[in-house]
């Protein structure tokens, strides 16, 4: 028995270490290190989004961001789905 729970201990293990960078970069709480990276506004809905959003498609000549604090200073708020 002991034999088949280290085999499973180092399953999960080795699938928590290959996996665990998609569930950081998936995380829906607050940004953790994620505020300066780039986000991009719909000057339609003022909406910004994070560039890979699945709800957001680029035309040239949205504005750009480089934060949150910047997006929110300027009148937008944060998408639903991608939760910049």
């Amino acid at each position: 028995m002991s034999r088949i729970r280290r085999c499973l201990t180092r399953l999960f293990l080795l699938l928590g270490a290959a996996l665990g960078g998609y569930f950081l970069l998936r995380q829906d709480g607050p940004s953790h290190g994620r505020s300066e990276l780039p986000l991009a506004g719909n000057p339609g809905t003022h909406v910004f989004h994070r560039r890979g959003c699945r709800v957001y498609h680029p035309h040239p000549g949205d504005p750009e961001f480089i934060g949150r604090e910047a997006a929110l200073d300027a009148g937008f708020r944060p998408c639903g789905i991608c939760k910049p």
